[in-house]
């Protein structure tokens, strides 16, 4: 049996900002991109607007529901702008594809 040692506690922890859904004030996205522009001040419009189209462009292709699409294309959005801020710590939400060789018995 581990120790308590190897236990977790959530309460006192340290992790990166986890990025923050829709607010109700974001009521399309216009509104969320021009909240991301404030929010993220040392990239280029362009940037913010390529991220919030990507994140769209994505529930839209995966059917999510289009009352959900707005707060997950921010969640999405919010983590890839501060992953080209310099925020590294936080997880990728576009994996890159890895090709595994085949396994062979010998």
């Amino acid at each position: 049996m581990l120790s308590d040692e190897y236990l977790c506690d959530p309460m006192t922890t340290q992790t990166a900002a986890i990025p923050q859904p829709a607010r109700a004030s974001d009521r399309d996205w216009t509104d969320l991109c021009a909240r991301l522009v404030r929010e993220f001040p040392d990239l280029d419009a362009k940037q913010i607007f390529n991220e919030v189209t990507g994140a769209r462009d994505a529930t839209e292709l995966f059917e999510v529901d289009p009352a959900e699409r707005l707060r997950l294309a921010t969640i999405m959005a919010r983590n890839n702008l501060t992953l080209l801020s310099g925020g590294a710590d936080l997880a990728r939400l576009d994996p890159e594809r890895h090709v595994r060789e085949a396994h062979t018995d010998s």
